[in-house]
């Protein structure tokens, strides 16, 4: 009874945490995109899958369009994910403490404490992962088959949230080679009905890739990326570990793994750590988001904590670590203590770069002298014309006008707007010649619009008017 209310008390104070950040803060570009994607719902979009979508479409229609309403998936979910972690690590060493500290290390992960406020298809791609993970533990360790039937649904469910599910599917089959008493699920019908399941529920991303020339696969398998050899990116993604992972859990999990990698519960997480392999292994070749193997913080939590020396002083000082390391980057979203060289390139910006040049906006299109309904705003990056959407409340027609990327042009027919007068809205750190890359009749720019935190301008906000739009260049 007591570690429950431990549990409850802590997750408590996690999810407080999460809802004051949520309300107070703006969105920033990608949960302003998926905000976007929640008003043109799909079977699927140009870059991920559509669970997200749905999910905010759901929260908003329940609590308003604001902030904390788009968010609030993302924080129900690191909610389930934590109480899954919880589950999963008592099923597997039937002790309260480690299971409350693999909660606690999983949170004060910087990349989870701090992603908390970041919109994304990795909230629910996370939770499937880890109740998936919780499944695959239950069928090894039980030789329940009909869990298969479960598990499948539960990784179907995944794949429609982020395509990086995936590597469940190979984290299990590699642990089912390696484990001599799991080899038996090779011959047993039951994994393959699983794959037919899976299929099943990931028909409608098949459906609508087929009708957009598989348009989406092609982006996240070859056209975002451009192969080279760089090892130095290699070994930035690993030193970037220490951010993601904080130093101190960091130094821990690689001590309790080298302490316990012939245990058959440790081989069973390294196996679903297979997420951190496999980028690190493609980093040296393309380009790696730290966030694209997220998913694998979920063993490395139970890592840290399979090894119970470590829960004393150690626990201690990566909780006051994390905790430093995360309060200093919240302090950076609402107040700049640290002064970037190029300030327009601090990211905890884009939470203040649209509301201002919205308003602008707004007072322009309000103008009696003006007829709005001649009149559009664009850009050609989605996730800025999707902020100034946000900012100006949906009430005026927003286009992501970009001949190279094709979803957005899903959301509106934009035929519809030639030969009206356009309002280009963008900002220095993504600026470029309007001129080069759309054809308007005149060109004017109208007003530039400092960004301004800590009495310092860190970006500036550029909007011109295009008069006569003819389209893309």
């Amino acid at each position: 009874m007591k570690s429950r209310v431990q549990l409850f008390l802590i997750l408590g104070l996690f999810t407080l945490y999460h809802i004051i950040a949520a309300a107070t803060l703006s969105l920033s570009d990608d949960g302003a995109y998926y905000w976007e994607w929640s008003r043109h719902l799909a079977l699927s979009y140009y870059d991920h899958p559509p669970v997200i979508a749905y999910l905010i479409w759901l929260s908003t229609r329940l609590f308003g369009s604001g902030p904390l309403a788009i968010r609030l998936p993302n924080i129900i979910l690191l909610l389930l994910t934590s109480l899954t972690i919880y589950r999963i690590t008592d099923y597997l060493y039937h002790d309260k403490k480690r299971s409350l500290a693999a909660v606690i290390v999983f949170n004060l992960f910087p990349i989870i404490f701090i992603g908390s406020i970041i919109t994304s298809p990795d909230a629910p791609s996370l939770f499937c992962y880890a109740l998936g993970f919780y499944l695959f533990i239950r069928i090894i360790h039980e030789g329940n088959a009909k869990l298969w039937y479960a598990l499948a649904v539960v990784i179907g469910v995944g794949l429609l949230s982020k395509y990086t599910m995936i590597l469940f599917i190979l984290s299990a089959f590699l642990f089912i080679l390696i484990n001599k008493e799991a080899r038996q699920w090779l011959i047993r019908k039951e994994p393959y009905l699983a794959i037919l399941i899976i299929l099943l529920c990931f028909t409608p991303v098949l459906i609508w890739n087929y009708n957009h020339q598989w348009v989406s696969f092609k982006f996240q398998f070859h056209g975002r990326h451009h192969f080279h050899l760089k090892w130095f990116r290699a070994f930035v993604l690993l030193a970037l570990q220490l951010l993601v992972l904080s130093p101190v859990f960091l130094v821990g999990i690689i001590i309790s793994w080298m302490k316990n990698s012939k245990h058959k519960e440790m081989i069973l997480l390294t196996c679903f750590c297979s997420p951190l392999f496999i980028f690190f292994l493609f980093s040296f070749v393309i380009d790696v988001r730290i966030y694209w193997s997220v998913m694998a913080v979920i063993p490395l939590a139970i890592i840290f904590v399979s090894d119970a020396r470590l829960l004393g002083s150690t626990l201690r000082w990566g909780v006051v670590m994390s905790l430093l390391l995360c309060g200093l980057i919240t302090l950076q979203e609402y107040y700049p203590v640290i002064k970037m060289k190029h300030l327009k390139k601090d990211p905890t910006t884009d939470f203040y770069s649209w509301a201002p040049v919205a308003k602008v906006v707004t007072a322009f299109l309000s103008n009696p002298t003006i007829n709005d309904k001649n009149w559009f705003v664009f850009d050609n990056r989605f996730q800025s014309a999707a902020q100034i959407d946000y900012h100006l409340g949906g009430r005026y027609p927003v286009y992501a006008l970009n001949p190279n990327i094709i979803g957005p042009s899903f959301w509106q027919d934009d035929s519809k707007i030639v030969g009206k007068n356009g309002i280009l809205v963008m900002n220095n750190f993504w600026q470029y010649p309007p001129q080069d890359r759309f054809k308007c009749g005149k060109w004017i720019l109208y007003k530039t619009v400092d960004i301004v935190r800590a009495g310092a301008v860190f970006r500036k906000g550029f909007i011109y008017l295009c008069y006569g739009y003819q389209g893309l260049k």
